[in-house]
């Protein structure tokens, strides 16, 4: 348990945007995933234990906190209220900052 676990966590302003990708300084989640080096296999079975079903809020944090685009929110998704997160478990890059504040 975090010393501040009982604060609620801070969520910014999804609308924010990264500036788009170059391929010279700026590049997309995917290829750093792959140039990440990370070895995770396909067939791998999903080692990240998060509920799927979530606050939009929650899921938005979620994706933007994630390096490696692990969590990401369908197209179709409510704006608002409860969304289905689709978890891509194998691009994971162990970076742990899911495990800061879970949430669901």
């Amino acid at each position: 348990m975090h010393r501040n676990d009982e604060q609620d966590m801070f969520i910014g302003d999804p609308s924010e945007k990264y500036p788009k990708p170059d391929g010279k300084y700026i590049f997309d989640k995917l290829s750093s995933v792959f140039i990440s080096g990370n070895a995770t296999r396909d067939d791998a079975p999903n080692h990240i234990r998060v509920q799927t079903h979530v606050p939009r809020e929650i899921a938005e944090t979620w994706k933007w906190m994630c390096p490696a685009g692990v969590y990401e929110i369908p197209d179709d998704a409510p704006a608002e209220g409860m969304v289905d997160v689709i978890v891509n478990y194998t691009n994971c890059v162990q970076c742990g900052a899911i495990t800061a504040k879970a949430g669901g």
